[in-house]
């Protein structure tokens, strides 16, 4: 049983018994299942064995068994991973590390065939055709994906290829009393005897707008 990611990929080939595990009993497994959606449906290699019993070294057949249930792409030149509902960077010394994990017992592993398995994994994920962030509609953030045409909160999903995600949770009962207030306060008629409510609408508006991923409107806002 894996409790965390590197636990995880030192599964190897073991990991199709954690993927049956979860199978059986979803609602049971480690925070880490959740957060990088460990996908249980995908099927693990098998590492090919010698007349003498040994285990053979194959840096593409390892560098699938380190794919194997989690979500990767390779974008903007780097291996992203998919964690907490959007793909992110990490340090290329992470993905190495666990790619020794993987290979420490079953091969004794050395540091430079966890390098070599890396690179073989990029060229496995190299894609030229893929495409990011290409839902305008939808805004990451931390708790899912709002729509902003349903105006409904839908669940984070690796099929959709975000590579940012706002820093804050979607509420639809949340109110913004000391934005509001704030504005009232500073965005005034030229009398300075009341807010300026249609400039405070189009303030509002602009810092929608800059949450939109597309440009349609080739506008810039001074006050």
């Amino acid at each position: 049983m894996a409790n965390n990611m590197i636990e995880f990929a030192g599964l190897g080939e073991n990991k199709v018994a954690f993927f049956n595990k979860m199978k059986r009993s979803p609602n049971n497994m480690p925070k880490f299942v959740n957060q990088y959606s460990i996908n249980p449906s995908v099927k693990v290699p098998k590492r090919k064995i010698d007349d003498k019993k040994k285990i053979v070294y194959e840096p593409r057949t390892e560098a699938l068994i380190f794919k194997a249930g989690i979500h990767l792409i390779f974008y903007g030149e780097q291996i992203l991973l998919y964690s907490d509902g959007w793909y992110q960077a990490f340090n290329e010394r992470f993905f190495i590390k666990l790619i020794g994990v993987q290979i420490h017992k079953p091969l004794r592993g050395r540091r430079s065939q966890s390098k070599e398995i890396f690179e073989v994994l990029k060229d496995i994920l190299h894609d030229e055709e893929i495409e990011a962030n290409t839902e305008p509609n939808l805004i990451n953030v931390k708790n899912g994906l709002f729509n902003i045409n349903t105006f409904k909160l839908e669940p984070h999903t690796p099929n959709k290829l975000f590579t940012y995600q706002i820093n804050a949770m979607y509420d639809q009962n949340a109110k913004c009393e000391r934005f509001e207030k704030f504005l009232e306060e500073v965005l005034v008629t030229e009398d300075k005897k009341r807010p300026d409510y249609d400039l405070i609408r189009l303030v509002q508006q602009f810092v929608g707008y800059c949450l939109y991923i597309e440009i349609p409107f080739h506008q810039c806002l001074m006050l």
